[in-house]
């Protein structure tokens, strides 16, 4: 792999150089993103660029060139950022505790936005980032966030920034739920050209909000990680085979759930159960406590973030994804590739996406995860499901055509 603090040196000037002695014909592709942290859109952005890079001309945009993803990012795709005042909008909080000009600058930001719209703020902050030409194709790969929500201007950049014949918009949320759309987004995604939803659910509930974008709507299934078949045999995990071993994979955050399964694990009288969380986020420290006032520290283990967690995965009985609202979790594709049940919430493409066997869809509440996980036993076999990227391909080549 490239040296990544080479790649990140790269700017939007360099890459107009580049493209400009490039004799590919190869289509010119401009993806901008958030960030590469550990997370369900930048793991599907991962898996995108590893299956594109070989038919497309492939330009990453990062408005925060960082991430423990960037290390996985294929050599041939060029990875550039924004000007740094747009840093703010791909930030963790933990990178704005260390950077303390960020931190003050997303406070400004923050004071700002209660005075004027987001759109006209990002305008002005626009002014001050060279415009962006060249490309057959400009992807948002992030959609809008609600109007003063500073958490991302993917979409804003790529309206505004970028001259390209074709703009593109990612959908990767339930636009049902009403912590997901304003009057705000919904003007910005009529102002693309087409936006692609990550499963038919996804797609049928746009449509059920903005009726007139069903001839802009196209389904782009999640890209596969084929390699997840090597990387589940990385290490070994030694979960107790007497134990009904569940775990989930996710930010730790509350619409993922996971506050509401330690809930429904602590009180239940279950001490053949096992419940293991791998990631990190702002609930953190109310899961420890409530961890230690249900005194479940021998069953209820949080095991942090991580790069890799699909020897887990692969060892566990049961992939609990207990959240209130999802589009289309990467989780559930990787469980189904792995061959591990998953019990999920009936969210958004739960039913759509998850396989049969052991796997089961509950109501999405404490009474169905409890209904479900008190009477849980060892899943009776394991159904695996191959894994390509055929469809996804077809699906995105679909897309890109006028």
């Amino acid at each position: 792999m490239m040296n990544m603090q080479k790649k990140t040196r790269l700017t939007v000037e360099d890459d107009a150089k580049n493209m400009s002695k490039s004799s590919t014909n190869k289509s010119k592709l401009l993806i901008v993103n958030d960030n590469m942290n550990i997370g369900g859109i930048q793991k599907s952005l991962l898996n995108l660029l590893n299956s594109v890079y070989q038919k497309y001309d492939v330009t990453l945009l990062l408005l925060n060139p960082n991430g423990s993803y960037m290390k996985d990012i294929p050599e041939e795709v060029r990875v550039v950022s924004a000007n740094k005042l747009l840093m703010v909008f791909g930030a963790s909080k933990d990178e704005l505790k260390q950077k303390p000009l960020l931190y003050i600058w997303k406070g400004i930001c923050k004071i700002v936005l209660r005075v004027i719209s987001k759109d006209k703020f990002l305008k002005f902050i626009f002014i001050f980032q060279k415009k962006i030409k060249g490309y057959n194709q400009a992807i948002s790969f992030t959609h809008p966030a609600t109007d003063g929500n500073l958490r991302s201007c993917s979409a804003e950049f790529v309206l505004n920034v970028v001259q390209a014949p074709q703009k593109i918009c990612f959908l990767h949320c339930d636009y049902s739920a009403d912590t997901m759309h304003d009057i705000y987004t919904d003007r910005m995604l009529y102002k693309f050209q087409k936006i692609a939803c990550c499963s038919e659910s996804v797609r049928t509930q746009l449509i059920k909000q903005l009726p007139d974008l069903d001839d802009r709507a196209y389904t782009v299934r999640n890209f596969y990680d084929l390699t997840i078949e090597n990387k589940k045999n990385d290490f070994e995990v030694d979960f107790e085979l007497n134990y009904i071993n569940v775990l989930s994979v996710a930010r730790l955050s509350k619409e993922k759930g996971i506050e509401r399964a330690v809930n429904v694990i602590g009180k239940l009288d279950r001490l053949d159960l096992r419940y293991y969380i791998i990631g990190d986020g702002p609930q953190r420290k109310i899961l420890e406590k409530l961890i230690i006032e249900y005194k479940a520290t021998d069953r209820i283990i949080l095991l942090g973030e991580m790069d890799n967690p699909y020897p887990f995965i692969s060892k566990a009985d049961y992939l609990l994804v207990p959240s209130f609202h999802e589009a289309a979790p990467m989780v559930f594709d990787e469980a189904n590739i792995i061959g591990t049940a998953v019990i999920s919430t009936n969210t958004l493409s739960a039913k759509e996406m998850i396989s049969g066997g052991s796997s089961i869809v509950c109501a999405n509440s404490e009474h169905g995860l409890w209904d479900v996980l008190s009477l849980v036993s060892k899943p009776e076999y394991r159904k695996q499901k191959s894994a390509d990227n055929k469809m996804q391909l077809q699906q995105f080549v679909s897309l890109l055509k006028n």
